[in-house]
């Protein structure tokens, strides 16, 4: 190998060293911290280049990763508004989306082509949580992803989105997920003496509730309400 050529190896390899690294702490870092979770953009950018790597099933440097390990660091540095504007524009929406119109697979190692059915709850919240930002959601509403399999025509992030929905992909997400907020909120109406008035959910101890609530909070139910909120002919960015 010539020098130039072994220069640009070790710089790559330096990079995913670093993005390995972040995605660690991505993976150590509590709930409560996230939103304050400070990645470089050129970290982020080198992990949205492993996750297209993951998902085309080609080595990086030397590396190779499976999709499931890469999108739970993805769906924590998701949290923080930086990190979103970041991996929306190094082309993480797409990805993701792309992620989800995969077959998936229970396996501990899916085949090629397949997506891990344990990771769809990450990927999901994550597409959320880069739809709370402005360069999130333009790029959602702009994509135009492949069909899965030949012919058809181009389809939009909603119809992906409406798809997972459809087929209840696995996975949780979190309750505080700003497109679970109606929902939830129509259901603890039930508890308002004067508006639950006659609902069969008031006879329900509010405990129970909430823990129904928290049942509720799968990919598949935020996938449907993402979808919907695209579909819409106006509207910006919700406040994560």
């Amino acid at each position: 190998m010539d020098p130039e050529a072994a220069g640009g190896f070790m710089g790559d390899a330096d990079r995913v060293m670093r993005a390995e690294c972040a995605m660690v702490v991505a993976r150590l870092t509590g709930e409560e911290d996230l939103p304050a979770l400070q990645v470089s953009d050129e970290v982020l950018s080198t992990i949205v280049h492993c996750l297209k790597c993951s998902i085309e099933g080609r080595q990086f440097v030397s590396f190779s990763w499976r999709p499931m390990e890469l999108l739970r660091p993805i769906r924590q540095m998701s949290h923080s508004e930086r990190s979103c504007r970041v991996l929306a524009g190094e082309g993480a929406c797409e990805l993701l989306l792309g992620v989800l119109q995969m077959p998936s697979s229970t396996e501990n190692t899916p085949p090629p082509g397949h997506a891990p059915a344990a990771g769809l709850g990450d990927c999901v919240e994550a597409l959320v949580n880069l739809a709370a930002h402005p360069a999130g959601i333009a790029r959602l509403r702009a994509a135009r992803l492949p069909p899965h399999g030949a012919g058809g025509r181009p389809v939009t992030a909603a119809e992906v989105l409406e798809a997972a929905g459809r087929r209840g992909v696995d996975g949780r997400v979190g309750s505080g997920l700003w497109v679970l907020r109606e929902r939830h909120t129509a259901v603890m109406m039930a508890l308002h003496p004067r508006l639950g008035a006659g609902s069969w959910l008031g006879h329900i101890e509010e405990h129970l509730l909430g823990a129904i609530l928290e049942e509720s909070c799968t990919a598949g139910v935020a996938a449907t309400g993402l979808a919907a909120f695209l579909t819409q002919s106006a509207g910006g960015p919700v406040a994560a």
